[in-house]
Order: C-alpha cells, then sequence, then structure tokens
C-alpha cells in the first residue's frame, strides 16, 4: 500500500509518501540520498534515484528527508517545496 499526502502553507507545499514495504533499516539510512548506494541487485537499480531526486529537490529550494516511523510499516518520505508566488493577475 502506498500513501499519499499533500499539506499547503503560505511559504512552502509538503508532499508526505508512506508506504506498507519493509522501510529502511537503521544501518542503511545515512546513506540512501547517496550516488549508486543500493541495497538491490546489480541487475534490479542503479542507486541514483534518490540521489536524483534530492538533487532536484534541493535545485528548486527544497529539501527531501526520511522519517523515521510510517503509520503503514513501511518507509515515510517527506519532500518540501516553496510555494510558488501568487500571481494576480492571472489571464483567462
Amino acid at each position: 500500500m502506498i500513501d499519499l499526502a499533500t499539506e499547503a502553507r503560505k511559504d512552502w507545499v509538503r508532499l508526505t509518501v508512506e508506504d506498507s514495504g519493509p522501510g529502511v533499516p537503521q544501518n542503511v539510512r545515512s546513506r540512501i540520498f547517496d550516488p549508486f548506494f543500493t541495497t538491490k541487485s546489480p541487475d534490479e537499480g542503479s542507486g541514483l534515484g534518490l540521489s536524483i531526486c534530492q538533487r532536484v529537490v534541493a535545485e528548486v529550494g527544497g529539501r527531501i528527508w526520511l522519517e523515521d516511523s510510517s503509520a503503514l510499516g513501511g518507509a515515510k518520505f517527506v519532500v518540501e517545496l516553496p510555494a510558488a508566488p501568487v500571481q494576480d493577475d492571472v489571464i483567462g
């Protein structure tokens, strides 16, 4: 199961993604955003997914992190991005 949630404030938008999978073992948590780090076999992944996500999020002024616990029992990631400025003169 995957649960997606959003929350918006004046200055930021938050996306939370939780799953019911096996979670992230404590001994690899500090390395999950490292390029080429993976717990999968060589034919299953390159270890670039979370590294690329972190870089893209950072480039737009946001941040991404792994929470300590998930209500679903698996992993819980949070992405926080700056909110886009509100435009008063919308054409429509």
